[in-house]
Parts: C-alpha cells; structure tokens; sequence
C-alpha cells in the first residue's frame, strides 16, 4: 500500500476494506486448510482399511 493513499479524508474506508480482504484471505485459508486436513484424513482412513484388508 502506498503511504498517500492512506489520507486521512478516506483513511477509514481504506482501513475498513484491508480489514474485509484480511478476513476474506483469513477465512480462504482457513477453508483450504480443513480441506487439505480432510483429505488427508480420507486418505489415512483409506490406507488403514487397504492394511487391514491384506
């Protein structure tokens, strides 16, 4: 971000978008993150089942 752009005429409705696009970006990783952590999940449940089938 440029300093400039932060004035203090529309410096608040700056600070109020990073905020959404800080809690968006927040709430994007936090969702990959329990996708990644369900698909491993999966993938271990598969991997234990194909144990004790053999």
């Amino acid at each position: 971000m440029i300093p400039s752009m932060l004035s203090i005429s529309y410096g608040f409705d700056v600070m109020w978008i990073l905020c959404a696009v800080f809690v968006f970006i927040l709430g994007v990783v936090f969702f990959i993150i329990s996708v990644i952590k369900l698909k491993q999940k999966m993938e271990y449940d598969l991997n234990k089942k194909q144990r004790l089938d053999s």
